[in-house]
């Protein structure tokens, strides 16, 4: 048996082609995703700091710029954004990345919530992730009817609670006292 392991990019790799329309006609979120480049994750943080959706390029390649430290033409060869380095973007532009994964069911599983936002004073930046491109949520109450925690299933109504129970989850395991 051969195995090989492989992180699977999270974000960018627009060359899946579009956003299926059960996703594109909700009103609540900026479906980024008519560009043929991999710098999704970049045009949801440029939004999310005011610029137009429809002129977030040059500010979309200043930020991966930034991110990189590369010229232009690296930036163009710019690689998808893995979820292992999404802490490093927290960082670097100091925001919070909560990430969720929508179904066809209706259902929003909360694949990533950021750590310690709240202490530092940080809004979070609430991105959503479906077949490699990723789309930024303006607001996620608008949109889902229906909370599922990655990592134990628990289903909520409410994002506040689903918020909640991530905070104090056990990623699934049984804890013994």
């Amino acid at each position: 048996m051969k195995a090989i392991l492989v992180e699977k990019p999270l974000l960018g790799q627009g060359r899946q082609g579009r956003l299926p329309d059960w996703l594109r006609i909700k009103k609540a979120l900026y479906a980024l995703d008519t560009f043929d480049d991999n710098m999704c994750l970049f045009r949801c943080i440029a939004v999310h700091r005011g610029v137009r959706p429809d002129r977030c390029t040059e500010k979309a390649v200043e930020l991966a710029k930034q991110f990189v430290g590369a010229s232009d033409q690296q930036v163009q060869l710019l690689h998808a954004v893995e979820c292992t380095e999404l802490k490093k973007v927290e960082e670097k532009f100091k925001l919070g990345i909560r990430v969720y994964e929508p179904s066809e069911d209706g259902t929003w599983r909360l694949i990533r919530q950021p750590a310690h936002y709240e202490a530092i004073g940080i809004e979070p930046m609430t991105i959503g992730w479906y077949n490699d491109h990723a789309f930024l949520i303006k607001d996620i109450k608008k949109i889902a009817n229906i909370y599922a925690c990655a990592h134990c299933n628990q289903l909520c109504t409410q994002a506040w609670n689903l918020q909640r129970h991530a905070d104090r989850c056990k990623s699934g395991k049984t804890e013994v006292i």
